[in-house]
């Protein structure tokens, strides 16, 4: 698997609207894709920072995807200016309990 992080800093006031929209897309859109195995949204509130880390079987699939999509992105999240970024999972830890 290999982690896509998508940064959007869209300042304190847009937090909220950021997070639903991902959400929303997310529900409608990403969730349904074959290679994506889930997300967590990660706000940092004080800066108005928004980060999306999704885990897709491959980042080519994450891009593949985007660039098949990418006006129904663009009008569900471009204004928020996204910002990608791409790891591999090297190591998952989980609780014991």
């Amino acid at each position: 698997m290999e982690a896509v992080i998508v940064e959007f800093e869209v300042g304190k006031d847009a937090v909220e609207a950021c997070v639903a929209a991902l959400q929303e897309l997310t529900d409608s859109l990403v969730a349904k894709q074959n290679a994506y195995h889930g997300h967590t949204l990660l706000v940092e509130h004080d800066a108005g920072v928004v980060a999306n880390v999704m885990l897709w079987d491959k980042a080519s699939d994450f891009i593949h995807f985007r660039d098949a999509n990418r006006s129904t992105i663009g009008a569900a999240i471009g204004h928020f200016g996204p910002k990608p970024r791409f790891f591999d999972v090297a190591r998952e830890f989980k609780s014991a309990g």
